[in-house]
């Protein structure tokens, strides 16, 4: 219990860091996470996923599906650990998941059973997904553009 609310406590202030990052201006966002092994989505069904889950959070409604729970841990992944995280809309999606209410965040780690890792990073071993940490595979989606 100590790691989780470790983990809560310091995850802002790495994101708070990763957020004030940049982009040149004039430059496409860059998705720089292990694009040749996440799960493939069209740019416009990510976009989607984001606006659903936007919304969610905004509501305050509640995540009632472990399908679900896996799909926001991958858009955190790949917003996260990616270029993304300086656009707008996927910043407002971070946001509401991570500083509004943690409630979603803790209700991730709940819901997927994940236990704390070295680096701060979260893994269920029983759905496979990572929240952080190891950035291949089922932990990302791979955008197609």
């Amino acid at each position: 219990m100590k790691s989780h609310l470790l983990f809560i406590l310091l995850l802002p202030c790495l994101i708070t860091h990763g957020l004030n990052k940049k982009l040149p201006t004039g430059q496409p966002p860059r998705i720089s996470v292990s694009q040749s092994d996440g799960i493939p989505i069209s740019q416009g069904d990510f976009d989607h996923l984001v606006k659903k889950f936007t919304k969610t959070f905004e509501k305050g409604d509640s995540i009632r599906k472990i399908s679900e729970y896996i799909k926001v841990a991958r858009l955190f992944n790949t917003i996260y650990y990616s270029d993304l995280h300086n656009v707008e809309k996927y910043k407002r999606f971070l946001n509401l998941y991570i500083y509004s209410s943690r409630k979603y965040l803790e209700e991730t780690i709940k819901a997927l059973g994940a236990q704390l890792q070295k680096g701060l990073s979260y893994y269920s071993e029983k759905y496979g997904i990572g929240l952080g940490g190891d950035l291949e595979g089922d932990n990302v989606y791979e955008i197609l553009r």
